[in-house]
């Protein structure tokens, strides 16, 4: 696992690490912390003569358009269910039900698998 920061410049970095491994070393797949990272990943992938998903699956998080067109696999958090769930817990708080500070709520993300994915090499 390589971690980065959301500086693109960070992003280059740590996939050049990945990229410059020898093939059998190299990782099949990388995960990004967002969408745009995995677009970032991506170019910076294409640049160095390597494809996606051939080379590389990529999958991102939060499901946001980008502007390069990529049609990058992501995971779906689904927003509007955190954010009126949210609402939901602080009406129930505002109303005086002190059963709303321990809610256990499970909203389950959901794998969107487009273009960006494929099976590893043999």
């Amino acid at each position: 696992m390589i971690k980065t920061q959301t500086k693109s410049r960070d992003l280059e970095e740590s996939m050049l690490k990945l990229i410059e491994l020898p093939s059998k070393k190299r990782p099949t797949a990388v995960f990004a912390a967002s969408d745009h990272m995995a677009a970032d990943a991506w170019s910076v992938i294409e640049e160095h003569g390597l494809k996606v998903p051939e080379d590389f699956s990529l999958v991102g998080y939060g499901n946001v358009p980008n502007s390069k067109g990529f049609q990058i696999s992501t995971v779906e958090q689904h927003p509007l269910e955190i954010g009126s769930t949210a609402w939901s817990i602080l009406k129930r708080l505002l109303d005086g039900d002190r059963t709303a500070r321990t809610a256990r709520i499970l909203l389950r993300p959901e794998l969107i698998v487009r273009q960006s994915v494929a099976a590893p090499k043999s």
